[in-house]
């Protein structure tokens, strides 16, 4: 920085160094490029500007068809409340699940049975964590609070877009504190500190 100022009190041009250096260096094109033709040349733009257009639409088209993928999965997600699936069970674990129960993998020789059954998707009242059962009801407690108050819920969660005519906020909402610190800066400069105490 301290020569780029020197630079230009003194008066020297770097963006002139730059173009005689690369004059330097391309000749031919330098004296193509300084005649008339050579201008019109560089005004006119390439001859394949419609291609390369082109080619940014179909990169965006596709970003775009995966998005929508997506969406569309996620809304027929929120539609589905149940699913067959093949549920384990077994007798002397007293375990009855859509995955192995874990006996298997130990081999204590413990009689498993699988059936085609129904997976269910709830929701914890309490703390909205969501879990999937094979029973009617889930016979376990939620794994976050320890709450046996289920309800009924779908595959995935469902989306809350904001009311219409509310205000969109795109950073989110402000909070006066940040990790439990206040935050009270109004964005002013702070009144000076007074040295002479």
């Amino acid at each position: 920085a301290v020569k780029r100022a020197r630079r230009e009190a003194v008066g020297e041009d770097t963006a002139g160094k730059r173009d005689s250096k690369l004059a330097s260096m391309f000749p031919e094109i330098a004296a193509k490029v300084s005649t008339e033709e050579g201008m019109r040349a560089l005004e006119q733009g390439s001859r394949h500007h419609d291609l390369a257009k082109q080619a940014i639409d179909e990169v965006y088209d596709r970003k775009d068809a995966v998005l929508l993928a997506k969406d569309q999965m996620a809304t027929k997600m929120e539609s589905i409340a149940e699913v067959p699936c093949k549920v384990w069970s077994c007798k002397v674990c007293k375990y009855k699940g859509s995955k192995p129960p874990e006996c298997v993998n130990k081999s204590l020789g413990h009689p498993i049975t699988t059936s085609q059954g129904t997976k269910r998707f709830f929701e914890c009242s309490m703390c909205k964590n969501r879990d999937s059962s094979v029973t009617p009801t889930p016979t376990f407690d939620c794994g976050r609070c320890g709450a046996r108050s289920w309800r009924r819920s779908t595959m995935a969660k469902q989306r809350d877009a904001p009311a219409p005519g509310a205000a969109l906020l795109v950073r989110g909402e402000e909070t006066g504190n940040c990790h439990g610190m206040s935050i009270g800066w109004s964005g002013a400069r702070p009144p000076p500190r007074d040295l002479s105490a």
